[in-house]
């Protein structure tokens, strides 16, 4: 329970921020304002208007049209019968102005029958706000509806069918009029009080408890009583709305999310979800000033600007969450929009995608090949088909040592990687090119920068061709761009706004095509096909390609052709093509290996790593003769704490009788503890 001491208190510190010095001295010019041009006459019934007003304790809220009456109760601070006050104002049909009121105000008072005193009561001590992030079992592919909590124990998620159409759920505490109204006042407060960016402090944790502390300060300062079952679930409230993203945090919690999209006001909210695809939400936007406040929230939470001057934002989260939002209605008619895409804290590693059935061990092995010896790799494909996750993943196959320098325009890619230089192109202050920063400025500063690798987070415009002449002067680069097929991308690269000359497409070696795979599943990505570039015909401009590996639909399976490139890779090392295919073989048995143990992805990375040291050792691991580089580790760990045991034992004064126990022949051994009794043979062991 909540209830707000509506008193006029002057010497209240609740009525001082509530109503405020600032809110007065707006009203005092506001007055001065109304009161220009009118009469003395009027200015006399104005002044009798204030006075009986504030002696009667009426409500401080102005009144629109005349005749009205505003009946507001008042709580008293004496004992008794507690009262309401009914004001009455009319003004006469001559007058034209809402400033020119002429007429009394009459005040009547009225008991309030059967109502039951209220007893205002803070709570000796209130209850540790705690938020837990909660384990979740594993939703099947086979389930139908599904309920999981969110954000423990305050927000769950309710996935059931609602007239043959899945409908997601947000459950939160319901909160009351009185706790509406009590929220309401401590976010104005908080507003005001709290003296530091809540984006400077970087643990969650501390934020959490930097507000708890702010919150019970004002309610032990001001007017504001809440009980303990109502203070936990305003701090929830005020929890969401401060430190997280509104009523879209508990969505962004949600680790089956991947999207999430607004289309404007008075239209529920849609989010993709891992196990059940589309689903319409209970999230809606109502107010159109509620949702561009939320989008300006969001700018400033990516660190970018957005106006109406400037109403698009593409930017990303703190976390890696990629935002995409409009402000202006002219812009997206029916309102503000945003569209937000989710990332993983950890990013998936090689041996994960072959569970999805995004990749197989063959096609694997082909690409640890292709990547660790410096093959230049384009991954195409339509928005959504996981471009960017396989990325990441098939980054971990690069040499250990290698300098890598990635670019993006928004940071999405997490490598892990030491030696790994991540530039994110800027955007111009106040909206002008003064201090931008863009992924061609950024491309050409990296090649000064000695990188064994560069990664464009997409190719759209003039970065391509500076990429592509980087890979023409025998640097290695990774890039992904939008396209449906191999030869639909070379079309793209060859025509505006890229243009690039025929002749350097031999410059790239692989192109990698996903596909988002719906027929088998809400969220099943597979590479459609990998071709090699071969060359380029000097009569008709045709770019030659060889395709590797191509998936079956139907089956659910890749086809395999002969790599080429692996031949070219072999006789510019001075392999043999023999030693090159047992090469492809042993990379082909540790991938399936890792892929049925359940493996960390840095562990995972490790083994890529430990194979081009010392690939006989890891092969031993996969036969069985040695243990795995996790159990290597546990042992190491155990030998180095025994020692440090034996050290400490041998550093240990020995007590006397032991001592004597040590040098006496064993005969004797028995004798001399039987003449001690405060020594026990658990004591000698």
């Amino acid at each position: 329970m909540a209830v707000i001491d509506e008193r006029d208190d002057e010497q209240s510190f609740g009525d001082w921020f509530i109503h405020g010095s600032r809110k007065k001295a707006e009203k005092k010019k506001l007055d001065k304002e109304q009161k220009k041009g009118m009469s003395e006459s009027e200015l006399d019934i104005q002044k009798q208007i204030e006075e009986q007003i504030k002696a009667q304790d009426a409500s401080q809220k102005p009144v629109t049209q005349a005749g009205e009456q505003v009946q507001q109760p008042v709580v008293q601070n004496t004992p008794g019968q507690q009262t309401s006050i009914q004001v009455t104002i009319q003004k006469p049909a001559s007058l034209q102005s809402l400033q020119q009121i002429k007429q009394s105000v009459q005040v009547q008072e009225q008991p309030r029958k059967n109502e039951k005193k209220i007893i205002l009561k803070r709570p000796s001590k209130y209850p540790k706000f705690i938020l837990s992030r909660p384990k979740l079992n594993a939703i099947s592919n086979d389930a139908k509806e599904a309920t999981y909590p969110l954000i423990s124990p305050y927000a769950y998620a309710e996935i059931k069918d609602d007239g043959g159409m899945l409908y997601y759920k947000v459950i939160e505490p319901v909160i009351d009029d009185e706790e509406k109204k009590a929220l309401d006042k401590l976010k104005i407060a908080l507003i005001h009080f709290i003296d530091i960016p809540m984006t400077s402090v970087k643990e969650e944790r501390e934020l959490v408890e930097f507000l708890e502390e702010k919150v019970q300060w004002l309610l032990e300062e001001t007017d504001i009583y809440v009980d303990e079952k109502s203070y936990t679930k305003i701090m929830y409230y005020l929890y969401r709305d401060f430190v997280g993203l509104n009523c879209l945090e508990s969505l962004l919690r949600d680790p089956y999310i991947e999207d999430i999209a607004c289309d404007g006001t008075g239209v529920n909210l849609y989010a993709i979800h891992q196990r059940f695809g589309t689903l319409r939400t209970n999230i809606t936007f109502e107010d159109e000033d509620e949702l561009k406040e939320f989008v300006v929230k969001l700018s400033q939470r990516c660190n970018r600007y957005v106006s109406y001057a400037e109403p698009m934002l593409d930017g990303s989260l703190p976390d890696g969450t990629r935002v995409n939002a409009t402000l202006a209605r002219d812009v997206t008619s029916r309102g503000p929009t945003f569209s937000i895409r989710k990332f993983r804290d950890k990013p998936f590693s090689p041996i994960e995608m072959i569970g999805f059935h995004t990749v197989d061990p063959d096609l694997l092995a082909y690409l640890w090949i292709v990547i660790e010896n410096g093959s230049n790799v384009l991954l195409c494909g339509g928005t959504g088909t996981g471009k960017t996750s396989l990325l990441n993943s098939i980054c971990m196959f690069m040499p250990e040592e290698a300098k890598v320098v990635s670019i993006e325009d928004t940071r999405e890619l997490r490598l892990n990687h030491e030696n790994w230089l991540p530039a994110v192109a800027r955007m111009g202050f106040g909206g002008t090119k003064t201090g931008e920063v863009t992924m061609f400025d950024l491309l050409k500063e990296s090649f000064r920068q000695n990188p064994n690798y560069i990664i464009v987070g997409e190719v759209r415009g003039e970065e391509a061709a500076v990429m592509f002449q980087a890979m023409a002067s025998g640097m290695t680069a990774m890039s992904t761009m939008h396209a449906g097929s191999a030869d639909d991308a070379l079309k793209r690269l060859q025509t505006r706004p890229i243009s690039l000359p025929p002749t350097l497409m031999e410059t790239l070696d692989v192109l990698i095509v996903m596909t988002h795979a719906y027929e088998k599943g809400p969220s099943a990505r597979r590479i459609k096909e990998i071709a090699e570039i071969q060359d380029v015909d000097a009569n008709t401009s045709k770019v030659n390609i060889n395709r590797v590996f191509a998936w079956d639909p139907v089956n659910d399976k890749y086809f395999h052709n002969e790599a080429k490139l692996l031949k070219e890779i072999a006789m510019k090392k001075g392999y043999s093509e023999g030693y090159m295919a047992q090469e492809f073989e042993n990379r082909k048995k540790v991938i399936e290996w890792l892929a049925s143990k359940q493996l960390d992805w840095k562990i995972v990375t490790d083994y890529f790593t430990e194979y081009r040291r010392n690939k006989d050792k890891v092969m031993k691991i996969i036969s069985g003769q040695l243990p795995g580089l996790g159990e290597q580790v546990k042992s190491q760990e155990t030998s180095v704490q025994e020692a440090k045991t034996e050290q400490n034992a041998q550093s240990i004064e020995t007590p006397k009788i032991v001592q004597e126990i040590i040098n006496q022949p064993k005969s004797n051994v028995t004798k001399i503890v039987s003449e001690d009794k405060q020594l026990s043979a658990g004591n000698i062991s």
